[in-house]
């Protein structure tokens, strides 16, 4: 299958520790899950609920005005075992500012996040700019603030409306053990079809026998899987948008085994 990939070399040609981090190199049944964009009163609750449900760990990246303006979200997913990790102050794009501003706006995001009461006893380790955008100055605005850069493996588009199977069989088409799932549990507010989208998800996961966890369980005791990830906004769009471009035939694909 013809397949976009621009912005990614192969991680083999880069440096141990340089590159954004895609997942870890594992054959263990594995994958982590992340949300981006929250935390959001109306989606983020049922979430959790979700992820309670099919004993499910994932990391949130959290824009830090909305963790702000809703500590007590923060509270509920730190306190279920979750993962907090940075999407930004606000979510802008980075690689559409000068590399200075990249940096101020990463290190205000940290700090005010870090001011959550519940982030006191949890140091905060990752960071994913928003859209996905990324520049050499912006991943090393974050890598100066202390922050590993977390891209993602594959998603399901749960931004789009689609059905819940077309939505796993995007995922999986690109998912291996090892892997960084994207999803989104931030505004606007979709209660409905966001707890569709994850249900059908993590069905999928456990009928692999694979275990759903947070980027940080994922790396522990494990390498890093890095590439180069150079997206502009445009070309993010184009790599968001290429399961139907590519390929309108998409079915569930098979149980893979580990």
């Amino acid at each position: 299958m013809f397949r976009v990939t621009l912005g990614y070399v192969s991680p083999g040609s880069l440096s141990p520790g340089r590159g954004t981090i895609c997942g870890a190199v594992t054959s263990d049944p594995v994958v982590a899950l992340t949300f981006d964009d929250g935390p959001d009163p109306a989606n983020t609750p049922v979430v959790l609920d979700v992820l309670a449900q099919h004993g499910a760990h994932a990391t949130f990246f959290l824009i830090s005005e909305l963790a702000r303006r809703n500590p007590s979200l923060v509270e509920q997913i730190s306190s279920a075992g979750h993962e907090v990790a940075l999407h930004g102050r606000r979510h802008v794009d980075l690689t559409s500012v000068a590399p200075w501003t990249a940096f101020a706006t990463v290190r205000a995001g940290l700090r005010e996040l870090a001011r959550v009461p519940t982030m006191a006893a949890h140091p905060i380790r990752f960071f994913r700019p928003p859209y996905g955008t990324q520049s050499p100055w912006t991943h090393a605005a974050a890598r100066w603030c202390g922050l590993e850069v977390v891209g993602w493996t594959a998603s399901p588009r749960d931004f789009l409306v689609l059905e819940p199977d077309r939505h796993v069989a995007i995922t999986f088409d690109d998912l291996e053990p090892g892997g960084v799932v994207l999803m989104h549990d931030g505004p606007p507010a979709n209660p409905t079809r966001r707890v569709a989208v994850l249900q059908a998800i993590l069905g999928a996961v456990a009928e692999r026998g694979w275990r759903a966890t947070t980027v940080g369980d994922l790396l522990d005791g494990r390498t890093a899987r890095r590439r180069r990830w150079l997206f502009r906004r445009a070309a993010a769009v184009v790599e968001e948008m290429r399961p139907l471009l590519v390929r309108e035939d998409l079915t569930p694909l098979p149980p893979r085994t580990p």
